[in-house]
């Protein structure tokens, strides 16, 4: 019996030791793991080597660890789609460059470019500066149809260039007329003798006359000194600057135009010699008979020797000096002229 109690004594104490040494190897094993739960010595040995150690040595396992990480430092937010980055639009003019260029296959040749839309501007500011042109043509020759010549003699002081804007629009309006009435006078007066014979064109414009018979002697008078000295100032109807009896041939080529008009031919009775001519040249729209005009012009002592009225537009008279003057009231005279001849007014086209 005591033998056998100590072999399994035995037995057993072998069998702890081993146990023990089993249990030994299990710990040392655990003990060489690094632990899980701390972090800081996970950390540091990892963040060392990526330092010191070159990509291409890198664990694999730590490489797929640290990719998010270096995404998301690299990775830049992307732009927010309500604030666009927007380049700044073309102007109309390098749009039109470009469309050019498609179309011609060439870079940078801009003179050869079509401009419509300034051609239209041009074409739009022209037709806006000839209405302005006609508003105000109409607005001075109103003024001075419907005013007494005082007033439009005062006007042309204070502004000259009026009468230089006024005759331009009336260039205008001649080029639809079938014919220019100071055509026909100057084709009447063209064969007189050119240098005894002394003609005064009152209310001349620019010299029209004076220019169409270049050997005669006429004297252009209007409402200021124009054409470099050619046309000489005067108020017509109130004082022509000529002597009595001085000339042979007194002109009116639709220049009876002030509301005091019968004072225009008072003074061309004055300055014509005896049996010299009056040729007058209307509008006959402005005739509210031409009976009265002819009668209002004999009290003066003209006498009627011609009138052509075959014109559309236009009535031609002549008269010569040497009636019986009938002039009781000069004033009068001027009231019952402003029935007989009517303004000339242009209406807006």
């Amino acid at each position: 019996m005591p033998n056998d109690v100590e072999s399994a004594q035995s037995n057993l104490q072998k069998l702890m030791a081993k146990m023990e040494s089993i249990d030994g190897s299990k710990s040392e094993s655990k003990d060489s793991k690094p632990k899980k739960n701390n972090k800081k010595e996970a950390k540091q040995p990892n963040k060392n080597d990526g330092k010191k150690t070159a990509p291409g040595n890198k664990d694999k396992g730590d490489g797929r660890k640290n990719k998010p990480q270096k995404q998301q430092k690299q990775q830049k937010p992307a732009p927010s789609p309500s604030k666009p980055k927007e380049e700044p639009k073309p102007s109309k003019k390098r749009k039109l460059d470009q469309s050019a260029e498609q179309r011609d296959g060439k870079g940078g040749d801009k003179k050869k470019i079509s401009k419509p839309a300034a051609e239209g501007n041009t074409s739009l500011q022209s037709k806006m500066k000839k209405s302005l042109s006609g508003a105000r043509f109409r607005w001075i020759n109103e003024t001075l149809y419907t005013t007494d010549s005082q007033e439009a003699f005062n006007l042309m002081q204070e502004d000259p260039s009026i009468f230089d804007e006024y005759h331009e629009g009336f260039v205008e309006q001649t080029k639809s007329w079938p014919q220019n009435p100071v055509d026909v006078i100057a084709k009447a007066l063209s064969p007189l003798p050119a240098q005894s014979t002394i003609i005064a064109d009152l209310g001349s414009g620019p010299a029209t006359l004076a220019k169409a018979l270049p050997k005669h002697r006429v004297f252009s008078y209007d409402l200021v000194e124009a054409e470099d000295g050619k046309v000489l100032e005067c108020d017509i109807a109130k004082k022509v600057p000529l002597p009595t009896n001085s000339v042979d041939r007194v002109v009116f080529c639709l220049s009876l135009m002030g509301s005091n008009w019968v004072g225009a031919i008072s003074e061309a009775e004055r300055i014509l010699v005896s049996k010299g001519k009056l040729h007058i040249a209307e509008v006959k729209s402005r005739f509210s008979s031409i009976d009265d005009f002819v009668g209002m012009v004999a009290q003066f002592g003209f006498k009627l020797v011609d009138k052509d009225e075959s014109n559309t537009h236009f009535a031609n008279l002549v008269f010569v000096k040497g009636g019986k003057k009938d002039i009781k009231d000069a004033q009068e005279l001027v009231e019952q002229g402003k029935n007989i001849l009517e303004p000339c007014l242009y209406k807006r086209r």
